[in-house]
């Protein structure tokens, strides 16, 4: 049964991606203007042309580098303050406001706050961590309160040690919640990163070359370089859902 659910399920995956793209080759056939959206023979020649430059894997790889830096950052950051709001409800009253706040507020103003007040260099990951961080802190928490009662009261009578109880017996529980909530904030992270890198003028970055190439009118290279964002939210995506069901 499970076996001809996931054929099904590659099946409309593939009729999907099929669609995309022919409504693609429709809609680059009406507008005729590469400008507005190039054709799927250019965006792929120049993908071509990306993907065998050494610049290509050096920018791949930090690109890489500082989402998961960051992702991994404001996990721990976020696992911190939800473990801290489930012990206490002065805690998770007081964070409320933030977390709505961070929720609420429209990420290009995150980001333009960001470029002016702590500068260039830091503003896409403190940009990132903020629209991440309070996706995970949810995710945590309520998994946390989800915890059978009768389970955190037999803890209780074992140790009195919050931080061996904390490392032994929450972390575990919440690991498939964990691994949830970084698949969802991954791909996420990866878009608002991009954006504070276009908006800044740094360079060696993804976002900086997206900004270089369509300054320059070559819309088939930014359409190239997202289709090679997406390929790796894909894999990431796939490789942290396959450890989720791992852990399952």
């Amino acid at each position: 049964m499970k076996r001809s659910i996931d054929k099904k399920s590659i099946i409309y995956n593939i009729l999907g991606i099929l669609f995309i793209f022919i409504l693609w080759l429709i809609l680059s056939n009406v507008y005729n203007n590469s400008l507005v959206l190039p054709k799927i023979k250019e965006v792929f020649e120049a993908f071509g042309k990306l993907v065998v430059t050494s610049r290509f894997y050096s920018l791949l790889y930090k690109m890489v580098i500082r989402i998961l830096l960051t992702v991994i950052i404001s996990l721990f950051i976020s696992m911190l303050l939800a473990i801290a709001s489930f012990k206490s409800k002065r805690v998770y009253y007081f964070l409320n406001p933030l977390i709505t706040i961070l929720k609420t507020i429209p990420i290009i103003a995150i980001i333009i706050m960001l470029l002016m007040s702590i500068g260039f260099d830091l503003a896409p990951y403190v940009a990132t961590s903020f629209v991440i961080i309070p996706i995970i802190y949810e995710m945590i928490y309520s998994s946390l309160t989800q915890i059978d009662s009768t389970v955190t009261d037999d803890i209780r009578t074992l140790t009195n040690n919050n931080f061996n109880v904390i490392i032994k017996f929450y972390i575990p529980l919440i690991i498939p919640s964990i691994i949830t909530s970084i698949v969802q904030s991954f791909g996420l992270g990866l878009k608002v990163m991009l954006m504070a890198e276009y908006i800044s003028p740094r360079t060696n970055t993804f976002g900086a070359e997206i900004n270089r190439y369509y300054m320059n009118n070559q819309m088939e290279y930014v359409f190239a370089i997202i289709i090679i964002v997406v390929l790796i939210v894909f894999v990431c995506d796939r490789l942290l859902k396959w450890i989720r069901e791992k852990f399952n």
